[in-house]
Order: structure tokens, then C-alpha cells, then sequence
């Protein structure tokens, strides 16, 4: 009986000093000394979104990238002379492995590296690297009973 008087008179005396006020259901002012409520969290920022003119880039595997070797006894190995109608002149060194160089005989002795591949019976596709704009892509022709090759009216022959 001790105990219920004692837990008695310090409610009443919680109550006189009105420290229960602040812990009632939100409605009224706080009373000063009382205890603070906790304050709402505020919810985490979102990431601010940015309007994009285009999709942004998706990574996509490439398919067959693993080239065909060429024939070690394809006919365009070699050296070959190029040369147009303004004799300008080039010299193409094709090797086996599907690179090439090419050196240009009348422009500071310019020096290109670039690979080859072949995508017909007689049609090569060249890929090398240029001053500018940077890569170079040709098509060229391989003539096998005259053992030349060209490119539109320029003319490819064997050194």
C-alpha cells in the first residue's frame, strides 16, 4: 500500500509542475521546462532528375568480333605501288597477319598503320589511322589476271 501512495504522490506531482503537458496528443503549446516531442524526420532528398536531349549510352556487347585470319597465300601480300592521276605515290606493305603500312613517297616520307581484311573474292577493305581526319576507310579491288589492284580510277601494282 506504501508503494501505490508513493507512485500516487509523484504523479501528482509530475502533473502540478506540468511536465505532462508536452506528452499529450499534439494539440496546445508545449509548456516551457516541459520535455521536447520528437520532431518528424524529414524524408532523404531524391536525386534531382536532369532533362536529356538524348538517351544515355547503354552498354552493348559486340557480336563476332573475333576475326578470320587471312590466307597466308592471299594474293594482295606484298608490296604494292600506289599512284594516282596526280602522281601521287604511296607504298603499301600488306602482311599475313592483316596489317599493314603505308608510306607516302611524296609527303614527308608519312607513314600510316592500318589493318586489311578481305570481303569478297576480290574486294579488300582497308582501315588506317591519318592526320585528319584520324581514320582512313577504302574499299580497293584486287584484278587478278592483270595482278593489280585498284581503288575507283587510282591503280595499285606490285613492286
Amino acid at each position: 500500500m506504501r508503494l501505490l501512495a508513493v507512485v500516487f504522490i509523484a504523479m501528482a506531482t509530475v502533473m502540478a509542475c506540468g511536465c505532462m503537458d508536452s506528452m499529450n496528443d499534439g494539440a496546445g503549446a508545449p509548456t516551457p521546462g516541459a520535455m521536447p516531442t520528437a520532431e518528424p524526420v524529414p524524408a532523404a532528398p531524391t536525386a534531382p532528375s536532369y532533362p536529356t536531349a538524348e538517351p544515355l549510352p547503354t552498354y552493348r556487347p559486340v557480336q563476332n568480333i573475333t576475326p578470320v585470319p587471312p590466307d597466308a597465300n592471299d594474293p594482295i601480300i606484298g608490296t604494292w605501288r600506289w599512284s594516282d592521276a596526280n602522281n601521287n605515290v604511296s607504298i603499301y606493305q600488306f602482311n599475313a597477319d592483316g596489317t599493314f603500312q603505308r608510306r607516302d613517297e611524296d609527303r614527308n616520307m608519312t607513314v600510316y598503320l592500318g589493318v586489311w581484311e578481305r570481303k569478297g573474292p576480290d574486294t579488300y577493305f582497308l582501315i588506317y589511322n591519318t592526320p585528319t581526319p584520324g581514320v582512313s576507310i577504302e574499299t580497293i579491288t584486287y584484278h587478278p589476271a592483270a595482278s593489280r589492284m585498284a581503288r575507283g580510277p587510282d591503280v595499285y601494282t606490285r613492286v
